[in-house]
């Protein structure tokens, strides 16, 4: 095959996330595997496709499974569905597709997370695990008609760079991205801090979920800066858990909303070399 058409990582892992400590016997396994048919070819359609496929596997023995929270990255950053006591395996999988067609470009990615709950439950019996399951599909499209390349920088062809004494427009770009996670169990659940004796109104379970709509601006002023404005609208599968449902755990006193969606505007600034 051409060279670049296919491409396989593996590795082994200690602990339970980047740069932490080994924290149990066992090791994380991870994989991923790439394939870009057409890679090598000239052809302006398909040079640009590719899919990938990835999985990790390892008994983390006591943690805490993965969270929903909103996009922004403040302090107060909002979780729709708090990290549950886990314990044993912790199962992730996932699968991508990128196409990049000459100004334009399209991603979808899937991936799911399995939590086990191993002795967490009455008595020392197993949970059902917690499941999380999202996706999201996303295109942008460069205005000012520079080519769009996989897996490399956007390149203004005015670029805005005053210390070389270059003030183009630099290139601007449209996205949109619609994207869903989702976060379930045939066990009980507590979306707002994992606490099975406290369930938010009242019931046996409470679980959660989130859609969001992105649409933004992107402006590469040249190869190593790039300025990003995004408005972000969320719905919730639970109206007991948004933004402004409650102060603290949900009752039947102190609800303050039962309006489902939310929004945010973003910006940002990245500078790299």
């Amino acid at each position: 095959m051409a060279q670049g058409t296919v491409s396989y990582f593996l590795g082994g892992f200690n602990g339970s996330g980047q740069n932490t400590s080994d924290n149990n016997p066992d090791k994380d396994l991870a994989g991923r595997f790439v394939f870009a048919p057409f890679t090598a070819t000239d052809d302006f359609w398909l040079k640009g496709l590719q899919m990938a496929g990835d999985v990790t596997w390892g008994n983390q023995g006591s943690f805490r499974t993965a969270r929903g929270r909103m996009e922004a990255r403040v302090p107060n950053r909002f979780e729709y569905f708090a990290r549950q006591p886990a314990q044993g395996n912790r199962t992730r999988v996932g699968g991508d597709l990128a196409w990049v067609i000459g100004p334009a470009s399209f991603k979808f990615e899937y991936d799911e997370e399995i939590d086990h709950r191993d002795g967490l439950g009455p008595g020392g019996s197993d949970l059902d695990s917690v499941k999380a399951k999202g996706w999201y599909v996303s295109g942008t499209y460069l205005l000012t008609g520079e080519e769009r390349v996989l897996n490399g920088p956007v390149i203004p062809r005015r670029p805005f760079n005053p210390i070389a004494d270059r003030v183009g427009l630099g290139a601007w770009e449209l996205g949109v991205r619609f994207a869903e996670l989702k976060f379930s169990s045939d066990d009980p659940v507590n979306f707002f801090d994992g606490n099975l004796s406290k369930i938010p109104g009242g019931g046996s379970s409470a679980e959660n979920g989130a859609k969001a709509l992105t649409l933004g601006v992107n402006w590469y002023l040249n190869e190593h800066v790039r300025a990003m404005l995004n408005w972000t609208n969320y719905w919730y599968d639970n109206w007991l858990g948004t933004p402004f449902s409650c102060p603290t755990t949900c009752t039947a006193a102190n609800l303050r909303s039962r309006d489902d969606t939310f929004w945010e505007i973003l910006s940002r600034l990245q500078v790299w070399f």
